[in-house]
């Protein structure tokens, strides 16, 4: 892996190829960005390593793409800010209020976006 790419955390990851999640996955692998996968127990998806424990992600996180429920990133909240991204992606469906204003408290950009519209149109 260059140095220069981005490390992206996809939070939420999943193997349903008709799920956004996968599809940003592959966008972002396309696209040539260090994707880090999220699920609370998958170990691996298509061959890429899955974390299920945000202690043991020991690069830094430029983006953090959400594809989790308000409720399920509630629950991860104190970690995801801990992993001190430059920005936080919520993408439709995942609008978490309370996380985005605890995460701008800590100056991480947040936007409610697409993350595959944005790779698509060269916005990301």
């Amino acid at each position: 892996m260059s140095e220069n790419k981005k490390n992206i955390l996809l939070i939420g990851a999943t193997p349903k190829k008709k799920r956004y999640a996968y599809m940003a996955m592959e966008l972002l692998n396309e696209k040539n960005y260090n994707v880090l996968l999220f699920h609370p127990i998958r170990k691996e998806i298509d061959g890429y390593k899955v974390y299920n424990n945000f202690n043991n992600i020991d690069v830094d996180i430029d983006t953090i793409t959400l594809y989790v429920n308000a409720e399920k990133s509630q629950k991860m909240s104190e970690q995801i800010l801990n992993i001190n991204p430059k920005r936080i992606i919520f993408n439709p469906g995942t609008e978490n209020s309370n996380l985005k204003n605890k995460a701008k408290n800590k100056n991480i950009e947040t936007m409610n976006a697409c993350t595959i519209l944005m790779l698509k149109t060269g916005q990301f």
